[in-house]
């Protein structure tokens, strides 16, 4: 059963919405869990219409804003994966 935080209906943007679901169902809300995902397969898995270079100029504004409920996010590149998302 996945419980919602009640700031999660506050969140304005879809990307922010999303980014929220998928890390509660990737690392749930306790201390210590962590997802990490690059930032192209963020961009497939959440089926974006924008092209993607916007679709990380988004994201990388979402990291800078620490706009996620409950969540830490970082950024840092990886030479196999590119810019990835760590979301703690």
């Amino acid at each position: 059963w996945l419980t919602i935080d009640r700031s999660y209906f506050d969140l304005m943007g879809g990307m922010e919405r999303f980014l929220y679901l998928w890390g509660r169902k990737a690392t749930g809300y306790k201390n210590g869990d962590r997802w990490e995902e690059s930032f192209n397969s963020i961009y497939e898995k959440s089926a974006s219409t924008a092209q993607i270079t916007k679709f990380r100029y988004n994201l990388a504004q979402i990291i800078k804003r620490q706009s996620i409920i409950g969540y830490h996010l970082e950024e840092y590149t990886c030479p196999k994966r590119g810019r990835v998302l760590s979301l703690k």
